[in-house]
């Protein structure tokens, strides 16, 4: 359980009443608001000059992205002729796997004019220990009155009742997690006007230029591995942005990849994995050997890296997922190969050593399905208010001519 009284803790039946019992106000504001504005600054602010925000990566990233000079791009990219107020109430089931899922999806609906109730797991989780006590600081300040009111983080198993009752009167649902779970969440009904916005499980993919990586320099070279180990490692794979397949171009002889591989060994000398994580993690790999018959070589190089290689490029890898550092693995003759993996399920492509143009063009030509985010090595968990297709700004608010 959280610590900090701002996380609603009750038991099943109150938790159904808590809201009824007037604790909670929904009202809305135009997007971007200035008061709204200065309190996720402010929450910034208090999150990067805590001392203990710095032993976790993730909640100073989220930081990072709601500092001034970043929200303040958003606020003007969104700005326009139009009155844009939020819809109402926000209903997030947000994802456990995640630490700071919770976090984004928050102000996703603050900055998009809304109230909120955010669903978390009962997981225990110091990032979210950190940012309560900044929120329960910052809600108690005379301005900030109003969004202790419209805004409520609640704790609970999976549990139907509940999720029936908020999902009755809310304006729109957010729903992260797997898809048996938007499914069973979608049994509730909602109101007519009301609308969900689900973010499901996803399919990643890295591209590399082997020619490419072989001309870095030592440095250079150590930079990409890095980004490449943050994009992986940093959330142990779990990520839907994370890849899971790396795609090789222009290394007929496999020395990038050796160069790769053996230099990623050297940089996990930071990373640690569990005994049950690494338990799970070789059992996955058995029961993917076992079942794939486009297996042609899984190689384990320590327990902190597995490298499965596959013999042809088809929609059956999305059913190969690995975590913890399990790859797959295949050279592809052209960068037009990544259009046999045309599909709703892929959500970010990352890429060295090719021109973003490039793959946007592909993706344009062959009117591929998913690929919803093409960035670089070393930004797929940086995080936009465009998600998976939805500007959620526009996607949360209504404009009012």
């Amino acid at each position: 359980m959280l610590k900090y009284e701002v996380v609603v803790t009750l038991d099943k039946q109150n938790k159904i009443n808590f809201l009824l019992n007037k604790e909670y106000q929904c009202i809305t504001n135009e997007i971007f608001n200035k008061k709204i504005c200065n309190f996720i600054i402010e929450l910034s602010k208090n999150i990067l000059k805590t001392k203990e925000a710095r032993l976790y990566p993730d909640l100073m990233s989220f930081a990072y992205w709601c500092r001034s000079s970043n929200l303040n791009k958003y606020r003007t990219k969104y700005k326009d002729n139009n009155l844009r107020i939020g819809i109402g109430t926000i209903f997030h089931i947000t994802a456990s796997n995640v630490p700071t899922n919770f976090a984004y999806s928050f102000i996703f609906g603050l900055v998009s004019g809304n109230s909120n109730i955010i669903r978390m797991s009962n997981n225990e989780n110091e990032q979210a220990n950190i940012f309560f006590r900044i929120i329960k600081n910052l809600f108690q300040k005379k301005e900030y009155q109003e969004l202790k009111k419209s805004n409520i983080f609640i704790q609970y198993d999976h549990d139907k009742d509940i999720n029936k009752y908020y999902s009755s009167f809310c304006d729109a649902r957010i729903i992260w997690g797997g898809d048996d779970t938007i499914n069973e969440i979608r049994n509730f009904k909602l109101k007519e006007k009301a609308r969900d916005i689900t973010f499901p499980d996803r399919y990643s993919l890295s591209v590399f230029d082997g020619r490419s990586i072989l001309k870095l320099e030592e440095n250079e070279l150590n930079n990409l591995i890095n980004n490449f180990y943050n994009d992986t490692y940093f959330m142990d794979q779990n990520a839907c942005s994370s890849p899971q397949l790396i795609l090789w171009l222009n290394d007929n002889k496999d020395d990038a990849k050796h160069l790769f591989w053996d230099k990623l060994k050297m940089f996990l000398c930071k990373y640690d994995i569990d005994e049950a994580s690494d338990i799970e993690k070789y059992t996955n790999l058995c029961k993917i050997a076992a079942v794939s018959n486009n297996i042609s070589k899984v190689k384990i190089e320590n327990k902190k890296l597995s490298i499965i290689k596959i013999s042809k490029l088809n929609q059956n890898i999305f059913d190969i997922r690995g975590f913890c550092g399990s790859f797959v693995e295949y050279n592809a003759k052209k960068l037009q190969d990544i259009s046999l993996l045309s599909s709703n399920i892929v959500q970010t492509l990352t890429y060295f050593g090719i021109e973003r143009n490039d793959i946007l063009n592909i993706i344009n030509k062959h009117k591929l399905k998913g690929f919803d985010r093409v960035v670089p090595i070393g930004k797929a968990l940086e995080m936009d208010m465009v998600w998976d297709g939805y500007e959620l700004p526009y996607t949360l608010s209504r404009i009012i001519n």
